[in-house]
């Protein structure tokens, strides 16, 4: 509703997980999203749809809803960019909560920048320019032991440049 009044085109719905109720993105009742990197893949979920309209860059703003990782793990399969706001920080009209203390309303983009601009237009606000803050002596934690001791090598050296990219 505000996104379409601040002149968004809405071009359509997409499928999710029935209910909302699984992180694979799988919907054996009118069909699963194919990963727009790989179609034998999962799309992730619940917002499977969103998340792969924008990666195959059928869209550039999605919206997803978001209990458990419903916006954020779509985005992270399919090389978007994914917002899980404040619980109602985006009114929760026409959305059938889950949580009414956990869900959110967000955006999948694929920027940052149109990422943050969607969700201000979504909570009300007027989107502002991002401003660039100083990564020097910035710290990442990088999970190692138990989460990697079945890893295909793929993902491992994949996983192995990423951090090197960001070092």
């Amino acid at each position: 509703h505000r996104l379409a009044e601040a002149g968004a085109v809405i071009i359509g719905k997409t499928n999710m997980t029935e209910f909302a109720f699984t992180a694979i993105g799988d919907n054996m009742h009118y069909g699963t999203p194919g990963n727009p990197v790989d179609p034998g893949r999962i799309p992730g979920g619940s917002s499977s749809g969103a998340g792969v309209s924008v990666g195959e860059g059928t869209s550039d703003i999605s919206i997803g809803s978001d209990t458990g990782g419903s916006i954020r793990i779509p985005a992270a399969l399919n090389g978007v960019v994914g917002f899980k706001p404040t619980a109602r920080r985006v009114p929760l009209t026409g959305a059938f909560p889950l949580s009414g203390t956990m869900d959110s309303i967000g955006p999948l983009a694929r920027t940052v920048s149109q990422c943050a601009a969607a969700d201000a237009v979504m909570a009300g606000e007027a989107p502002n320019e991002l401003a660039a803050i100083p990564l020097a002596g910035l710290r990442i934690g990088i999970p190692r032991g138990v989460l990697f001791g079945d890893i295909e090598g793929g993902v491992a050296a994949a996983f192995e440049h990423c951090l090197g990219r960001i070092e």
